[in-house]
């Protein structure tokens, strides 16, 4: 009888082990990740000297921004570690082979990354959108010049200075207060290769006003979800 029982228990007990196993297992397969370019929206009131191929080019821009400051987010979070469970793959190298192959920026935003895991030889990728929305149309409040590279309209134009709106009509100084200018959601998702499978996902939702800057509320929001990427990760 003692017999029996024990030979209950230890089933049992084996029956939990692989149990376990099998729930951690979506993440446990996962030991090497790629950062892809970041879908980036920019909506609302865009200044209107600003054409549309510009804008675009200023969603590829940040694109490749965040993409690298998602990566260096979620390595200095896990700097002061020991052991490291997963690698992540550099940023450029991700972006040589998916141009190589013949997928641009914008294109890798929509493409199954499942397929895109499988090209860049990972075992899971993180995707990243961010919808910025702005509720200003003036240009000129941002000293952009038109004939600047684009790099720096995308440093300048983003970047609002400390300013406050007048909200009533007698312009008392008591009644001024800030008003909102942008709106940011951010959302990434960790994705299996395997079976597409979302192994982890963070979202944020921030609303800006005169006194914020927007850059800088963008890479606060990435340190955060870089510090609550559930594994310790380093540099492939």
């Amino acid at each position: 009888m003692k017999n029996l029982l024990c030979l209950l228990l230890i089933g049992a007990g084996l029956l939990h082990s692989s149990c376990a196993h099998k729930q951690g297992n979506s993440a446990g397969k996962v030991k090497l990740i790629a950062v892809l370019p970041a879908e980036i929206q920019l909506t609302g009131k865009q200044p209107k000297k600003l054409k549309p191929d510009q804008i675009e080019k200023l969603e590829e821009a940040e694109s490749l921004l965040i993409q690298n400051r998602m990566v260096e987010a979620i390595v200095s979070a896990s700097a002061e570690e020991k052991h490291h469970t997963i690698g992540v793959v550099d940023a450029d190298k991700i972006n040589r082979t998916l141009q190589s192959s013949g997928i641009s920026v914008r294109e890798s935003w929509n493409a199954e990354p499942e397929k895109l895991a499988e090209l860049l030889g990972v075992d899971a990728v993180l995707r990243i959108k961010v919808t910025k929305t702005r509720y200003m149309s003036n240009l000129s409040g941002y000293g952009i010049n038109l004939g600047t590279e684009i790099v720096e309209i995308l440093k300048n134009f983003y970047i609002p200075g400390a300013r406050f709106v007048e909200d009533n009509p007698d312009n008392s100084p008591n009644k001024k207060k800030l008003s909102t200018t942008h709106s940011i959601d951010f959302y990434a998702r960790l994705i299996r290769k395997e079976n597409g499978t979302v192994v982890w996902s963070d979202t944020e939702v921030r609303d800006l006003d005169f006194n914020d800057s927007v850059d800088q509320a963008i890479a606060a929001i990435i340190k955060k979800a870089g510090e609550k990427f559930p594994k310790k990760v380093k540099r492939w």
